[in-house]
């Protein structure tokens, strides 16, 4: 038996998917897949229901979150031995659990939803930086925030983010403090990486930067990035200050 949650977000109906793979209305059965309905009793009156007498959905109906308010996310992190591997993390003795806000609960081909306070961030770096966005930016200088949501473009091998990805994450965040410290054009010098942990693909990714020290020609920034409040990632970069004509580059 598969379930479902068919209709626009707010207005779901449960369903359940018939052998030729159509989406039927059990709405008349339940009157919703919630906590406090996704029990035996309720399996127990769909499998008694002939599902041919139930109405089809129409085939571009939205599919969903599978439950409505869950009380609780609860993941198995490292949950088999390649997985582990892969990480270069020991095999755990016990399972690793972690937990997630449960709005992170969505149906399949919805959008990711923006957290709140967050803006499409815009910058004319080039085409290069349009391959590794988008990026968000909660904008309060110095204390800006960028997060950017880790799909597989993103990700390696290992399905975790891309070192390559990090540092250029890292080098426009750097950028973006250096150039508002002294709103001239810069230029990267150096780029010092920390790669302190993985950086899972379905995270968002939060990076903050720093101004340590800003001088005639250079400025010293350093950058630190995490998912929730683990930190993953952090660098030290140099920026040079270029005399030129003023530029809108950030």
């Amino acid at each position: 038996m598969k379930l479902s949650r068919i209709g626009v977000i707010g207005k779901e109906k449960p369903a359940i998917i018939d052998n030729e793979g159509n989406y039927r209305d059990v709405s008349t059965i339940v009157k919703d897949f919630d906590p406090s309905t996704l029990n035996f009793d309720t399996i127990k009156k769909i499998s008694e229901t002939d599902v041919n007498s139930l109405s089809v959905f129409p085939k571009d109906s939205r599919i969903g979150a599978c439950v409505k308010d869950p009380s609780k996310f609860i993941g198995i992190g490292l949950n088999f031995k390649d997985h582990a591997l892969e990480q270069n993390l020991p095999i755990p003795k016990e399972p690793i659990i972690f937990s997630k806000f449960t709005n992170c609960v969505c149906g399949p081909n919805d959008d990711i939803q923006i957290p709140k306070g967050y803006k499409p961030y815009k910058t004319i770096e080039g085409k290069f930086a349009a391959h590794i966005g988008p990026y968000y930016i909660k904008y309060k200088y110095p204390r800006t925030v960028f997060i950017v949501f880790i799909d597989n473009k993103l990700s390696n091998l290992n399905n975790v983010a891309h070192g390559g990805f990090l540092m250029s994450y890292a080098d426009s965040v750097g950028g973006f403090h250096a150039y508002n410290k002294v709103k001239k054009p810069i230029v990267t010098v150096s780029l010092n990486c920390n790669f302190i942990k993985p950086a899972p693909i379905n995270s968002w990714l939060l990076a903050k930067g720093k101004v340590k020290m800003c001088g005639k020609s250079l400025i010293f920034i350093e950058i630190e990035m995490f998912i929730k409040k683990n930190l993953v990632f952090s660098a030290n970069g140099v920026w040079k200050i270029l005399n030129v004509v003023k530029s809108n580059i950030l």
